[in-house]
């Protein structure tokens, strides 16, 4: 049986904090938007990630991977966390929307560079997040914020990996079914380990929903025995450029799965000039 939401805030945050509302969460906990009280400064909104005790090192271990990863552009931005024997919290910087709510829903057109644009920049920040050895393991539109400005910004680093540890030039075998099924790569569950590779099989699915509009392997069950085996991606709409790079991100052998370097390159990223496409954000 699936875990009750956390909905609860904590001593600490709304001590410290102006509560605006609670702006989404799970089993492990929620995130608020949230102004530090003070009388010197106008205080800006925040996204505040409050987790109960019983998961201090979830958010322990996410927040030492958000400070590795201080100072990438495209990564949400670690502004403070407290710890105490009630709750853990994460002080986050805050963003509009995330890339499922933005492209699913019809709202005031923000003006911005070209898809194509988008998903350059968010390649190149995934490829400068693996060369300081994380792996994220969970890429997915939900776990892509938007900026009011349009800009696109990992986020949810709960269960991503830092690789750095491992012995130098001994090769890179991670384990554990961890993330969200519909977007594994077939290698999470070979049982013999996997690489930062994952992460391509994902970025594929995403830019997939950014150009269909409409989430990868629709009608096939993520839980299902044969999922792995049955999924197939359908294409109705989009390039048959962006169709060639999506596929070759989302092959099933590892091996003989395109590089970040190598989908740069690719033709459909290195064009111009692209259809008219922006991405919506919230007022």
């Amino acid at each position: 049986m699936a875990s009750a939401e956390v909905e609860s805030t904590s001593a600490w945050l709304e001590s410290h904090y102006q509560v605006l509302g609670r702006l989404g969460g799970g089993a492990y906990g929620s995130v608020f938007a949230s102004k530090r009280k003070t009388k010197f400064f106008h205080a800006k909104t925040e996204a505040c990630k409050v987790m109960d005790s019983r998961n201090a090192n979830l958010c322990d271990h996410e927040g030492k991977i958000m400070r590795k990863l201080h100072g990438l552009e495209g990564v949400v931005s670690l502004h403070k966390a407290h710890k105490d024997s009630e709750c853990t919290c994460l002080v986050m910087e805050l963003c509009a929307s995330d890339l499922m709510a933005a492209l699913g829903t019809e709202l005031t057109p923000y003006h911005v560079p070209t898809l194509a644009n988008h998903f350059r920049h968010l390649v190149q920040t995934v490829q400068a997040m693996h060369r300081l050895e994380v792996v994220h393991r969970d890429l997915k539109p939900e776990n892509i914020l938007v900026t009011k400005k349009g800009e696109l910004k990992l986020a949810d680093f709960g269960v991503a990996v830092d690789c750095s540890s491992r012995p130098r030039g001994s090769p890179l075998r991670i384990q554990g079914e961890v993330g969200t099924r519909r977007y594994w790569a077939p290698e999470i569950v070979s049982g013999g380990g996997y690489d930062e590779k994952v992460d391509v099989f994902a970025l594929g699915l995403i830019l997939y929903f950014m150009l269909e509009m409409k989430r990868p392997f629709d009608g096939f069950d993520p839980h299902g025995e044969c999922f792995f085996e049955e999924r197939r991606l359908v294409f109705e709409q989009s390039p048959k450029a962006a169709q060639d790079l999506i596929m070759k991100m989302t092959e099933k052998d590892p091996w003989r799965r395109i590089t970040l370097e190598a989908a740069l390159k690719h033709p459909w990223l290195q064009r111009r000039k692209h259809f008219d496409f922006v991405i919506t954000h919230i007022v």
